[in-house]
């Protein structure tokens, strides 16, 4: 995908006519804010208003007095319109460029989208009416949420850029709508890269330019089995899980973005398992306000009405980090993250926790988890503050609201450790998978070097677990879990032969989770759970549960979770 026109190219030159360039000047601005507005418009039922805040940023630099007054001063000094556009654009560029700010920073890609608009209009290219074949792969050195959205999404493959970040807002945007993108791809030839056929694997992070007819096919094969597989997958929609042999597993969602909570309600997910606050935090160049935060929990609140809804406070750091309160640390992973900041910021945290209370009054049915905890101390503090904020809003609003359920994300090893104390603060207990395993195995996930050593097929994490579902057992506690365990078919079965209650995962891997427990009985599962309990290597244990699926009708579970992906 190219930019609608080249910034770059435009050279200096002085105006024939001041008054004519200051007019096509003022129609450029009032032709951008349409389309801005209506791209807004557009993205109001995938979008919620938070995640669509970057159209209100354009809007605001498109006002008179902002961008609009420098380039007007350049045209009034002699410059043609289009290298004033260029010279503005060029001036902020460089300096959001220089700025420690991360989130600032990112902002360089989007005042360039904005100003090749601008530069767009003058020139008269219509920008409102690209045309995207089917299966296109929009390639580009940096690709704006902006121009993501105004694009027909159905028929973009995959995205592929040689600047961003894994979590910028247009990646989290682009990953809710189901699109394949790899950031950070070096040495990437984009002007070179048109029309020519290309293979995108976003599960390795790689790309094949003019892939060779063996790979090419390979790739096709799995796209049509992929394909196949959802076709196949949507009578599930509308059916519980139900083990053959009578046992019921209420899978759950995770959410973060509105387009979440949409395909979780499509697929049948019991209630939210696990809603990320930090990504409203994340899309915002500040902290949001407590209404702010009272308005966004609400939607996801109201979209689950009379399901529970579990809300994790605010979880930055290590991958996660705010662009507007950078956190610089040796090692992220093991630092200042989770409940640790939000302990050390009281005034965060009471701000959230008041927001979530006042956004569940008539719905009842908000629960509250917090992440990375790591002691008992740390609880009791949390629960003295929880109960503080939720009398203190009780009489704010002069209403009653039902206390919610507090859990705790099991996360930290330590944890595994204290149960039996845990169990006497907590209602239920949520497994973070993800950071579990990292934590268990001394293993960086995002480090490639060790990233084969990272498994939740280990038999210290299985047994791990195992235990964890015993003692909540024995304690009367719920525990679920909701990392990347949960919505893996091979590993839910084990789950639930342990003894979990339920589990939550992306909206995207419901249908397969619930069709492999539709056709496991749990008497299977338990086998299965035996014989892995006394295996000592990942790698067997993987391929003894895909020898079961693959030899009890369950071969496109096998297919689609060993897939490389197109």
């Amino acid at each position: 995908m190219y930019p609608p026109a080249d910034l770059t190219a435009i050279p200096d030159r002085e105006a024939d006519d001041i008054s004519e360039e200051l007019e096509l000047l003022d129609q450029a601005i009032v032709a951008v804010r349409a389309e801005i507005q209506s791209l807004d418009e557009k993205m109001q039922d995938s979008l919620m208003s938070e995640e669509r805040a970057l159209f209100s940023v354009f809007l605001r630099m498109l006002d008179e007095n902002a961008l609009p007054s420098e380039i007007k001063d350049h045209i009034r000094d002699g410059s043609w319109a289009q290298g004033a556009v260029r010279k503005v654009i060029d001036k902020h560029s460089a300096l959001f460029a220089q700025m420690e700010d991360d989130y600032l920073r990112e902002r360089v890609s989007d005042l360039k989208d904005l100003g090749r608009r601008i530069l767009a209009c003058l020139q008269e290219n219509d920008t409102s009416h690209r045309e995207l074949s089917p299966d296109s792969i929009l390639i580009g050195e940096e690709i704006s949420t902006a121009a993501l959205v105004e694009l027909p999404v159905d028929n973009i493959a995959a995205i592929v850029t040689s600047e961003g970040a894994a979590n910028s807002h247009m990646v989290i945007v682009a990953r809710a709508l189901g699109i394949p993108t790899v950031v950070g791809v070096t040495e990437l030839p984009i002007t070179t890269l048109d029309d020519i056929e290309m293979i995108v694997d976003a599960y390795q992070g790689r790309i094949f330019v003019n892939p060779p007819r063996r790979l090419r096919q390979r790739y096709k094969e799995v796209q049509k089995e992929e394909e196949q597989i959802a076709k196949d997958l949507k009578q599930y929609e509308t059916k519980d899980a139900i083990t053959p042999d009578g046992v019921a597993i209420p899978l759950f969602v995770n959410t973060g973005l509105m387009i979440d909570v949409v395909r979780g309600v499509q697929r049948g997910a019991k209630g939210v398992g696990l809603y990320r606050s930090e990504i409203p935090f994340m899309l915002r160049d500040r902290f949001p306000g407590e209404e702010e935060q009272r308005a966004i929990y609400r939607q996801q609140l109201s979209h689950f009405a009379n399901k529970p809804v579990t809300m994790r406070t605010l979880d930055i750091g290590a991958d996660k980090d705010l662009p507007y309160f950078s956190i610089e640390e040796e090692n992220s992973a093991l630092g200042w993250r989770g409940l640790r900041f939000t302990l050390d910021h009281p005034e965060i945290f009471s701000a959230q926790i008041r927001a979530m209370l006042k956004a569940s009054i008539g719905l009842n049915n908000l629960h509250i988890l917090l992440p990375m905890v790591t002691s008992v101390s740390e609880v009791e503090e949390v629960l003295y503050l929880l109960e503080r904020d939720w009398i203190a809003v009780q009489e704010e609003e002069q209403v009653k609201i039902n206390k919610p359920k507090i859990g705790i994300m099991v996360e930290v090893p330590s944890v595994l450790f204290q149960i039996d104390e845990f169990a006497e603060l907590v209602d239920f207990f949520s497994v973070g998978s993800n950071d579990l395993t990292q934590y268990l195995l001394a293993v960086d996930r995002n480090n490639p070097h060790v990233a084969n050593v990272y498994s939740h097929y280990h038999p210290s994490v299985l047994r791990a677990l195992k235990r964890l579902a015993l003692d909540c057992q024995a304690h009367q506690k719920p525990v679920s879990v909701c990392g990347e365990m949960a919505g893996d078919p091979l590993t839910a079965i084990l789950l639930i032969a342990m003894g979990f209650d339920t589990l939550s995962m992306s909206s995207s891997n419901i249908l397969r989770v619930r069709k492999a427990i539709c056709h496991v009985p749990m008497s299977d599962a338990k086998r299965l759970l035996d014989d892995v309990l006394q295996m000592n290597n990942p790698l067997v244990i993987k391929s003894w549960l895909e020898h079961y699926f693959r030899t009890h009708g369950l071969a496109d579970m096998v297919k689609s979770n060993r897939l490389v992906g197109a």
